[in-house]
């Protein structure tokens, strides 16, 4: 995995490229925490968070995940959990330039964003655990109530369906899309308008509003992870 860290004047750019789909594995998400470390230093106000061309990311890395031994999968998903928290409470704006598929885990991490920006072009964006096996956790449900339109949870959440990007925008995965050539842009100006804000407001505001449901999904970690690929 590759996750770098760049400053441009106000904004962290946070990219993800590892070649491939950009799964999530322990690497993934050591790397993701160091870019958050710096995004957290004084100088940024707000960071965005992209892929690679064509993939945002793929979710968990289900060829690796599975090989593992019990306690080192429980370990590795635990983490995965506290880096999600993580982002869903960032203390910063986190504007999310979802730069091709997002499935599965890379749909929570999209999720996650302040605001949401995808591609108008032939990507997929979807919740797709349910179909596979994986139950979804507390934390992934309560952010998925919490960004998604309300009549379209049980479609996105328990039917796993996969959208296109017109869909992905009506039930609420996206604030805008825009042409590919486009998205860095768009995410860019977004986020220099982002950086403006008072962050003790925006940090006391977004705890208010995201608080209870990371506390609560937290508080569920353990007692939700044994049977992980089982549901």
């Amino acid at each position: 995995m590759k996750i770098n860290f760049e400053k441009r004047n106000s904004v962290g750019v946070i990219t993800m490229d590892d070649g491939k789909a950009n799964a999530i594995d322990q690497l993934w998400i050591d790397e993701l925490n160091l870019a958050m470390d710096e995004g957290e230093k004084d100088g940024i106000g707000a960071i965005v968070l992209t892929g690679r061309p064509g993939r945002f990311c793929g979710g968990l890395n289900l060829k690796v995940l599975p090989t593992l031994s019990a306690d080192a999968l429980n370990a590795v998903i635990l983490d995965y959990r506290k880096v999600t928290a993580r982002m869903f409470l960032y203390p910063k704006p986190l504007i999310i330039a979802c730069s091709g598929h997002a499935i599965a885990g890379g749909a929570v991490t999209l999720l996650c964003g302040d605001v949401r920006i995808g591609i108008d072009g032939p990507y997929e964006t979807g919740l797709t655990e349910v179909a596979i096996g994986i139950a979804l956790p507390s934390l992934v449900l309560g952010i998925v109530r919490h960004s998604l339109a309300p009549q379209w949870f049980a479609e996105a959440a328990l039917i796993a369906r996969r959208y296109n990007a017109e869909d992905a925008l009506k039930v609420g995965y996206y604030n805008y899309i825009v042409p590919e050539a486009e998205l860095m842009a768009k995410a860019l100006d977004v986020a220099s308008d982002a950086a403006n804000v008072n962050l003790s407001s925006f940090r006391t505001t977004k705890e208010r509003d995201r608080g209870a449901i990371a506390e609560h999904g937290m508080k569920m970690m353990e007692s939700e992870i044994f049977g992980f690929f089982k549901g």
